[in-house]
């Protein structure tokens, strides 16, 4: 029963880094439009 929590936990824990890893990525790209948008401008 432990090591199956334990394992719940790990997954729990990973299900958040690529969660953080997305949404850095997201903001990153939006940062990458809207420098370009103001290069053409």
């Amino acid at each position: 029963e432990y090591s199956e929590v334990e394992n719940e936990v790990i997954i729990q824990v990973s299900d958040n880094e690529n969660t953080l890893i997305q949404t850095v990525k997201e903001e990153h790209n939006l940062g990458n439009e809207t420098d370009t948008i103001s290069l053409t401008e």
